[in-house]
């Protein structure tokens, strides 16, 4: 099976300055059990690219590399002129 992570589930498995919870734990753990990719979408990156806590920010694209990057087609015929940024992204990953 694959997942493909949404920006914040990278954040919580990621950064080290925060705890990691039991939830996010057990799902890495079965993830790993069950020989699941975990993708992350380029996306994502982007977003955290965007993060203005540089420090969370480096951490964060440092451990990123562990994880397949997704490949993906950007379809040029949807419009997310009026939507935020962020929303742009969760989007595209979905």
């Amino acid at each position: 099976m694959r997942f493909i992570l949404d920006t914040n589930i990278l954040i919580q498995l990621e950064d080290s300055s925060l705890p990691l919870s039991d939830d996010f734990s057990s799902f890495s753990q079965l993830a790993s059990l069950h020989n699941d990719q975990l993708l992350c979408h380029p996306a994502s990156i982007e977003d955290i690219k965007r993060d203005k806590d540089l420090s969370r920010r480096t951490r964060i694209l440092e451990r990123l590399g562990k994880y397949q990057l997704l490949k993906v087609e950007y379809f040029a015929d949807v419009d997310f002129s009026a939507s935020k940024i962020n929303d742009v992204c969760d989007r595209q990953i979905l």
